[in-house]
């Protein structure tokens, strides 16, 4: 039997559709694994942002007890020589246009036990997983997106299908955000990479996107006063006196670079 013949094509086309008006890549991951969801089933969903410096900035969780992830970075991240770490500058084998059926499942019923697969795995109850890189134009992963199934049914050949198409256009509209623009980090906006630090630009772009002191100290899981102190630098440095200055600061700077850019581009 031909699986393609029974694929829900009304439903891809119209997942695809929605996530081609998403305005950041960002949104365009998030949309696309709750679509995923309404096609394909899973349990648990997650989605981990890659900072420029490669460590993890921001993560998504769906169905997710949060205690599972602070684990994994405190402790699992780190054991077995970094086996099961995550890393945003690792570029994936292959093409990036391209996506092997088979690519990027795992059967966590069916492989070599091990204190990650032991106590972290099995203990969330996870059996079945599926997980993709997600590229900028470099080639340099940006995020990482992964749905889990705790249940005993494995992802058929006909499921398989369905997610190796969306995740296909996925990765090519979530590469397109980057062609030709700079990266969404702060650093790129305002050209500061010798004004801030690795960490600094990460929070003065967590600051731009909303983020509180409190959600910023989840995020890159590092202490308050770490934060307060950090921001404490970035005013130092960008001559800003409190968060407003600095938003409208930064923004500036993005909208005087893109400026800048159509000048080069009309000469």
């Amino acid at each position: 039997m031909d699986y393609k013949t029974d694929y829900p094509w009304i439903a891809i086309h119209e997942l695809l559709l929605d996530c081609g008006k998403s305005k950041n890549p960002h949104e365009l991951a998030v949309k696309t694994l709750k679509g995923i969801n309404e096609i394909v089933p899973y349990d648990q969903g997650r989605i981990y942002s890659f900072s420029a410096s490669g460590e993890v900035c921001n993560e998504d969780l769906f169905y997710v007890d949060k205690r599972w992830p602070r684990a994994y970075y405190e402790y699992y991240s780190q054991i077995l020589d970094g086996r099961y770490s995550l890393k945003g500058r690792s570029i994936q084998s292959g093409s990036l246009d391209t996506l092997n059926p088979n690519e990027g499942f795992y059967d966590w019923t069916n492989c070599k036990e091990d204190e990650f697969v032991e106590d972290y795995v099995r203990a969330q109850g996870i059996r079945y997983s599926f997980g993709v890189g997600l590229f900028d134009a470099r080639g340099i992963c940006k995020r990482s997106c992964m749905i889990d199934r705790t249940g005993r049914s494995e992802f058929t050949e006909r499921e398989r299908g369905i997610i190796t198409i969306i995740v296909s256009h996925l990765r090519n509209l979530h590469r397109n955000f980057y062609t030709g623009a700079s990266d969404e980090c702060a650093v790129g906006r305002i050209g500061s990479e010798d004004v801030l630090t690795t960490r600094e630009a990460e929070i003065a772009d967590l600051i731009c996107k909303g983020y509180t002191p409190d959600n910023i100290s989840k995020y890159l899981f590092v202490s308050r006063a770490t934060v307060y102190k950090h921001i404490a630098h970035i005013h130092t440095k960008m001559g800003v006196s409190n968060r407003q200055e600095l938003v409208v600061k930064l923004l500036h700077g993005h909208q005087n670079a893109e400026a800048e850019h159509s000048l080069i581009a009309l000469a």
